[in-house]
């Protein structure tokens, strides 16, 4: 049962848990000396807290997500301290002390080094804000120490406490506005909770207000608490929409590694046979002492053996194009164009191609050398499938408007309406005969989603000429 299956049929059951925690604690009043002369605020107060517990206690047990636990455990520590300092006996049996009671000083400790917990699992900090997760840290390794020094030296524990206080508040702020500035929105709730704590006890300690004789601090704490455990009920909603989101996703990639698995063995497999088959014929001619038939089996082990590094090669790239490598800097297309051009300019002259760039191309940010990938192979590309044309004309410009878009086009052989997906999968060759492995667009197409965008072609069929065009994520200026 997932979590939020549990928090729709839970809710029945919770407000059933309401009520009869309060008749608990309204009864347990008389017992334990609770300072509230029994109202039934009071009890409705621990009762409520007790529910928000053994709610999230139950998620825990439902889905294993320790941030349940935490959270129970920190909400529960804030409880028992308040119980006892509202009367509960507090003194341990062993412990003759002076100074503040040892039981709410030791849960406090507790509360807070559960809170500073709580916050690494929820806000996620250990994954991605490595400085808040090592600070909150911090905080819980003071609370632990003021945890031990209750049973030395109280007055100590106390001021640790009170540090320990201030510190993991800055700690959980800090770390919220760090996620939040990541786009992680339950973050809110936590931020929203420590408002309502600290409003209600400055409120409180100026004006000792009480409303139906329950303390302004109490109201707080309700609150926070039942904040608290709506941001996890969020957080799970959130992750159950981001799963839905990436199942789709997750089956397409396990398709394409399946048959990127399928591929890489028959075009590996294909240079080998080749191999093998004339290493035969090379024993052959050899032996007939036929030099120029030698010659020719060794011209054709070595295209073959060329062939299979320059496959490996290409697919050692597009695995490493799952990251990009360089921290992302400011590119300045007109300038990557060019450079792009003056790796390709023997093939431009080869053919003699007409090259058109349009001027101020955009400025953007990302990984050079990737980008510097994308445009490389793309006007190789158009170079390649040219065929016969007489006037070989390749353009580079940029379409502006609400999206802009970078286009390298031509005026070779077209691209059928239906191949212009097919031609971004792995190993995909429109025409065989043509050199090349089938990587270059689908390597093309990784770097551009890898920096937010996206990639298509655009072409009326064969003998029209193809257009293929792109957008980035992150543009910093028009050009």
């Amino acid at each position: 049962m997932t979590a939020l299956r549990v928090t729709n049929r839970v809710w029945p059951f919770l407000a059933g848990l309401v009520l009869a925690a309060t008749a608990g604690s309204v009864g347990a009043q008389g017992t334990v000396g609770l300072s509230a002369d029994g109202q039934l605020t009071s009890g409705a107060y621990y009762g409520f807290l007790l529910a928000i517990v053994l709610y999230n206690l139950m998620l825990f047990i439902s889905v294993r997500d320790v941030a349940y636990l935490l959270c129970s455990l920190f909400i529960g520590s804030f409880t028992l301290a308040f119980l006892c300092f509202d009367g509960l006996p507090g003194q341990y049996p062993w412990l003759d002390v002076p100074g503040p009671r040892a039981a709410p000083l030791f849960l406090l400790g507790a509360a807070f080094l559960f809170g500073a917990l709580y916050a690494r699992r929820f806000l996620q900090t250990h994954a991605h804000a490595a400085r808040s997760d090592k600070f909150l840290l911090v905080v819980a390794a003071l609370c632990g120490a003021g945890m031990i020094a209750t049973f030395v030296e109280p007055m100590l524990a106390a001021r640790l406490d009170g540090g320990a206080a201030i510190l993991l508040t800055v700690g959980m702020v800090t770390a919220s506005v760090v996620r939040l500035r990541d786009g992680y929105r339950p973050a809110w709730f936590l931020l929203a909770a420590l408002a309502v704590f600290l409003v209600a006890a400055l409120f409180s300690e100026a004006t000792g207000i009480r409303w139906h004789q329950l303390e302004v601090e109490r109201i707080g704490a309700a609150l926070g608490a039942l904040l608290l455990s709506s941001g996890l009920a969020y957080r799970v909603r959130q992750l159950a929409t981001e799963r839905e989101r990436l199942i789709p996703e997750l089956e397409a990639r396990s398709s394409e590694v399946e048959r990127f698995t399928y591929t890489v063995s028959h075009d590996l497999k294909s240079p080998l046979i080749t191999i093998k088959g004339f290493l035969g014929l090379l024993k052959k001619d050899a032996a007939a002492g036929n030099a120029e038939a030698v010659e020719r089996d060794i011209w054709r082990i070595e295209g073959a053996a060329d062939r299979m590094s320059q496959l490996l090669d290409e697919l050692l790239e597009l695995s490493r194009v799952g990251r990009i490598g360089k921290p992302p800097e400011q590119v300045e297309l007109d300038s990557l164009v060019l450079e792009a051009l003056e790796l390709v300019a023997g093939r431009l002259a080869e053919r003699g191609v007409d090259v058109e760039v349009a001027h101020r191309l955009p400025v953007v940010r990302g990984d050079r050398s990737r980008l510097l990938e994308v445009l490389q192979n793309l006007i190789d590309n158009a170079v390649k499938y040219l065929g016969d044309q007489k006037s070989p004309r390749i353009e580079i410009g940029m379409r502006p408007g609400a999206e802009t878009v970078i286009f390298v086009s031509d005026n070779g052989v077209g691209i059928e309406p239906a191949y212009h997906e097919k031609i971004f999968g792995l190993f995909e060759r429109l025409e065989t005969e043509e050199e090349g492995t089938g990587l270059g667009l689908a390597l093309v197409k990784r770097i551009v989603e890898l920096h937010g965008g996206r990639i298509w072609v655009e072409s009326e069929g064969w003998g029209r000429g193809s257009t293929f065009c792109f957008t980035l994520g992150e543009y910093v200026a028009p050009g």
